[in-house]
């Protein structure tokens, strides 16, 4: 990406099921950051994977951050095992397991997007086991 001059900050997971409130805490800090210091800083914020992990009480108000990074007309990808109740997995990964009616009202309560789409497929997890899961993309608009 750096080659086409695009600018790029990167925040991720080593994947280890041991890593998992680690890997939550880091994210917390850069969202923190982020909100703190970069209001309309970015075209687009993908995030992978990632905010499945996010405990449900806390989802709402990290969407709002990230809504606040984003530029007008940015866009945000996220994706989530899909479920109803959050819960461990067999490797005992927290996940938010969130359903399609629960995470449209929660972008809703983390601000105004002029679209938001969740579509939804299968993938393969750490635990070697299918996994449904819900891929949602939201423009911020104007």
């Amino acid at each position: 990406m750096k080659t086409d001059g695009t600018h790029s900050t990167g925040v991720g997971s080593n994947g280890s099921p041991a890593e998992d409130d680690a890997d939550w805490s880091a994210l917390r800090y850069v969202l923190d950051e982020m909100s703190a210091d970069e209001v309309e800083a970015y075209d687009g914020v993908w995030a992978n994977a990632c905010l499945l992990h996010v405990p449900r009480q806390e989802l709402a108000h990290i969407l709002a951050l990230i809504r606040r990074a984003l530029r007008p007309d940015g866009y945000f990808y996220a994706s989530y095992k899909t479920g109803e109740v959050e819960g461990r997995d067999a490797l005992n990964r927290y996940y938010n397991y969130p359903s399609p009616d629960w995470l449209r009202a929660i972008y809703a309560a983390a601000g105004s997007w002029s679209s938001l789409s969740i579509e939804t497929g299968e993938v393969t997890g750490f635990d070697n086991k299918r996994a449904a899961m819900l891929f949602v993309v939201a423009e911020k608009g104007l």
